[in-house]
């Protein structure tokens, strides 16, 4: 080692380095720091949007699968015949633009923050499928879950000719409001909320191209599909409910109404008690 130091010579002093060395780095650390800052890529699942054409809303009314039939068939046979498109070819496709419409600022902001959620993934999913038909834009409306704002706030997306459907909205006060908006649109409008079954009478089942649709029954119903499954899909011979204090309003309306229900549909092999 003391012979490789004598060799190079002393490090320890400042002179050691190439006279042009320093102004050479201190150059080019100049010119990285004026590189121009990088785009940022577009958020994954919402695409610029473009405006559909006229008849979009009513044909997913009447017959949504039916519009994107062509375009799904077109993939089909690419992938029946081993046709598909390179990777590093990019695949023009149309857009249809979702809404939400919820609470995000109101009493239930909490429900209407998970709805949003929920369709920001679900977006997120379809656009990410190589053989996805369309892509999905997303446009999301606060209407503070007041009724006057849910109103305004509906026919703001009904003139809106890029949106083809809206979720939400999450109270029976500003679904309800909408509702009627999006029904004279022919805009169609998909909310899980359930409070109370006035919803229900807001679809019109005599006309199928009623353009509201209520994804979960109220409330006062949801007995029904719980009756069926606990006597038919998995049946039972003894059953007992435990009601949740905590929501009493709702829990309270099951376990008084479900003991008695199966023998009054005769289905005797089951008995539920309430504890």
């Amino acid at each position: 080692m003391p012979e490789l130091r004598a060799q190079p010579g002393d490090f320890a002093t400042d002179d050691w380095l190439p006279p042009t060395l320093p102004a050479v780095i201190a150059e080019r650390s100049a010119q990285v720091l004026h590189l121009p800052d990088p785009e940022r890529p577009a958020a994954p699942g919402t695409p610029v949007d473009e405006p559909p054409a006229p008849s979009r809303r009513r044909l997913l009314v009447v017959g949504g699968a039916a519009a994107a039939a062509p375009t799904a068939s077109g993939f089909a046979a690419a992938w029946l015949t081993g046709r598909a498109d390179p990777p590093s070819i990019a695949v023009s496709r149309s857009r249809r633009t979702v809404a939400v419409q919820a609470d995000l600022a109101g009493p239930v902001k909490a429900l209407g923050t998970s709805l949003e959620r929920g369709v920001r993934l679900a977006v997120g999913q379809h656009n990410a499928r190589a053989d996805r038909p369309f892509d999905l834009a997303l446009t999301i409306l606060d209407d503070t879950g007041d009724a006057y704002r849910a109103e305004k706030t509906a026919q703001r997306l009904v003139t809106d000719g890029r949106v083809c459907a809206v979720v939400g909205p999450t109270s029976d006060a500003t679904a309800l409001v909408a509702a009627d908006r999006y029904k004279k649109a022919l805009l169609p409008m998909a909310t899980a909320w359930a409070d109370s079954d006035s919803l229900y009478a807001a679809v019109d089942m005599k006309h199928p191209t009623s353009s509201v649709f209520q994804l979960r029954p109220c409330d006062t119903a949801i007995g029904a599909p719980l009756v069926r499954c606990l006597t038919s899909v998995r049946p039972a011979r003894r059953t007992f409910l435990v009601e949740d204090l905590a929501a009493r309003d709702y829990s309270w309306g099951i376990a008084q109404n479900l003991p008695p229900t199966p023998h009054a549909l005769n289905w005797p092999t089951a008995k539920l008690s309430c504890i």
